[in-house]
């Protein structure tokens, strides 16, 4: 059985992991897309007319993880 190696792309992610500016975008970036996956969640909640879908509550929660978002950039 032949020994584990890391591929090209798992070399130079582990590099960049120890920039630190890297690791800021990398996490920025993440969080946009998990922010974007969350409203296009929604629409597709409301497009299927999901009648076990609270609306009220998914909102409050993509305004708070909005916040939260909003928050962590200004510090940054």
């Amino acid at each position: 059985m032949k020994g584990w190696h890391m591929s090209n792309y798992e070399k130079l992610k582990k590099s960049y992991m120890n920039d630190a500016e890297f690791v800021s975008m990398y996490e920025d970036a993440k969080t946009q897309v998990d922010l974007e996956n969350e409203v296009q969640y929604i629409k597709d909640k409301i497009h299927t007319n999901d009648t076990s879908f609270n609306l009220l509550n998914a909102l409050d929660t993509l305004q708070k993880h909005i916040s939260e978002y909003t928050h962590k950039r200004k510090l940054a």
